[in-house]
C-alpha cells in the first residue's frame, strides 16, 4: 500500500534519506577539487590536451549532477538552452546532409561534436560562478601552459633554418600559434603591473615578465604572423590609450617600443610575401584573375568560392561537416571556373569562420551567432560593473578572436576550441553569478 503523506513508511524514509545523503555529498564535494580541475584544464589546454579533455569531462559530470539535483532549472541557465539548441540544429542538419550525400556521413556525424564543443564554455562558467577568485590563476596557468607546450614542440634541428627566415610553426598550425601568442602578449602588457608585483622579488618578476614577452614575440616573428601582429598592435595600442588617463606615457614606453620593434622586424622578415600579396590585391582591383600561390590571393579566391557556395543554399547551408574545398568543389556541386576546381581542393578550408558558418549552416548559423552574442553581451555588462580591468581585457581578446576568424578557420581545432571554452566561460560566469545572487539557485 502507498504511504500516506502524513506518515512515511520506514522503507520510503530510508530511501529518501539515502537520496538526500547522495545529493548532499555531490553538492558538498570539496570545492578545491573543482578548482584544481579548472587549473588543470587551463594549464594543459595547449600542452597535454588529453589531461585538458579529462578535466573538462570531470567538470561536465559534476555540473550534470548539480543540475539534476536542482531538477534541471533550465530557465536559470540560458547558456545550457543555447548548447541544446546548437546540438539539435547540428544533429538535424548532419542527418539531413548524410541522407542527401551518403558518402559524407562520417564527416557529418564527426562535425556534430566539433561544432558543439566550443559551447561547453557553460561548464567553465558554472564552476567559476563559485570560484571567481580563480580567474587570475586560470589566466596565469593558461599563459604558462601555452609557453611550456610550444617550447616542448620546438625542433632545435630547424633553428638554423629559422635564423635564415624560414617560417616555422613549432609543431602546430602557424596561424593558430600566432593567434595564441598575440593573446598572451596582450595579457602580459595589460596585466604588467600585477605581474611585476606577483612576488616580493621584483627583479625576478621583471626577469620572468621579460622572458615570457620575448618568447611570444619570437613566436610571432618565427611564424611571420602579419595578421596576428596587426591585430595585436591595433588592439594593444588602444588598450594603452585607455590606461594613459591614469598613468603617464613613460609607464608604457617599453611596451610601445616592443610593439614598434615587433612590427618593424616582422615587416622586414616578410617583405617578399607582402610584395606578392600587394600584387595580388592590385590584380583583384583590376578584375584580373588572381593566382592561388600567394596567401592573400588564395584567400580572395577562397572567399569568392565560399560566397558562391553560400548563395546556393542560403537558408540551412550544406551541413556541418560539408567542407567547401574538400567536398563541395571535388563533387562538382558548385558552378566554378576550371582554375577553382583544380586549385581550391588543395586547401583545408575557406580561411574564414564567418564564411564557413554561412556555407555550413546558412541563415540558421547567423541566428545562433546572434544569440551567442546577446548572451555574452549581457554577461559582459555584469562583468564590467564588477571588474572593469578584466572586462576590458576580455573584450579585447574577443575583438582579436573576431579579427582572427576573418582570415582563418580553426574553430574545429583544439587550440581555438579550448581558448573559446576558457575565455567565453570566464565572461559567462558573471551572468551565472548574477543569477545566483538574485535567485539563490543551488
Amino acid at each position: 500500500m502507498p504511504c500516506s503523506p502524513a506518515r512515511v513508511c520506514p522503507r520510503q524514509r530510508e530511501r529518501l534519506c539515502w537520496q538526500n545523503a547522495v545529493n548532499d555529498k555531490v553538492v558538498a564535494l570539496p570545492d578545491r577539487w573543482s578548482g584544481w580541475l579548472l587549473i588543470v584544464f587551463a594549464f594543459t589546454a595547449w600542452n597535454w590536451t588529453g589531461f585538458a579533455n579529462f578535466a573538462l569531462l570531470l567538470l561536465t559530470l559534476r555540473c550534470i549532477r548539480e543540475w539534476r539535483a536542482n531538477q534541471w532549472s533550465l530557465p536559470s541557465i540560458p547558456g545550457l538552452w543555447l548548447l541544446l539548441l546548437v546540438f539539435s540544429v547540428t544533429t538535424v542538419l548532419a542527418l539531413r546532409t548524410s541522407w542527401q550525400f551518403p558518402a559524407t556521413t562520417g564527416a557529418q556525424l564527426a562535425a556534430i561534436w566539433r561544432w558543439d564543443a566550443p559551447f561547453l564554455f557553460i561548464i567553465i562558467a558554472w564552476r567559476l560562478r563559485v570560484f571567481p577568485q580563480l580567474i587570475p590563476q586560470l589566466l596565469l596557468a593558461a599563459l604558462l601552459g601555452l609557453t611550456l607546450g610550444v617550447l616542448r614542440k620546438f625542433d632545435v634541428a630547424q633553428f638554423s633554418a629559422i635564423v635564415h627566415g624560414q617560417r616555422y610553426d613549432s609543431g602546430t598550425a602557424v596561424l593558430g600559434l600566432s593567434f595564441l601568442a598575440s593573446i598572451a602578449l596582450l595579457g602580459l602588457f595589460w596585466y604588467r603591473e600585477q605581474l611585476l608585483a606577483l612576488t616580493r622579488w621584483r627583479r625576478i618578476n621583471q626577469l620572468i615578465w621579460g622572458l615570457l614577452t620575448l618568447i611570444f614575440i619570437a613566436f610571432l616573428l618565427i611564424a611571420q604572423a602579419r595578421g596576428a601582429t596587426l591585430g595585436l598592435v591595433i588592439v594593444g595600442l588602444s588598450l594603452m590609450l585607455t590606461k594613459m588617463r591614469s598613468h603617464s606615457i613613460a609607464a608604457w614606453r617599453r611596451p610601445i617600443l616592443l610593439l614598434v620593434l615587433l612590427t618593424t622586424s616582422l615587416l622586414w622578415l616578410s617583405r617578399e610575401r607582402i610584395t606578392n600579396d600587394w600584387n595580388a590585391l592590385e590584380l583583384t582591383i583590376a578584375s584580373i584573375p588572381v593566382s592561388y600561390e600567394t596567401s592573400l590571393g588564395a584567400r580572395l579566391n577562397l572567399y569568392r568560392v565560399g560566397f558562391i557556395a553560400f548563395t546556393a543554399h542560403p537558408l540551412i547551408g550544406w551541413g556541418p561537416g560539408s567542407s567547401t574545398t574538400k567536398m563541395l568543389v571535388p563533387m562538382h556541386l558548385l558552378p566554378l571556373p576550371i582554375a577553382d576546381m583544380e586549385q581550391a581542393p588543395a586547401f583545408a578550408h575557406l580561411h574564414s569562420i564567418p564564411l564557413e558558418l554561412l556555407v555550413r549552416f546558412g541563415a540558421i548559423g547567423v541566428i545562433i551567432a546572434l544569440l551567442l552574442s546577446l548572451l555574452l553581451l549581457r554577461a559582459w555588462l555584469h562583468l564590467h560593473a564588477s571588474d572593469s580591468q578584466l572586462s576590458t581585457f576580455l573584450i579585447a581578446c574577443i575583438i582579436l578572436t573576431c579579427w582572427f576568424g576573418v582570415y582563418d578557420f580553426r574553430l574545429l581545432n583544439l587550440d581555438l576550441r579550448f581558448f573559446l571554452i576558457l575565455f567565453l566561460g570566464i565572461i559567462y560566469s558573471f551572468h551565472s553569478r548574477q543569477r545566483d545572487e538574485h535567485c539563490h539557485f543551488n
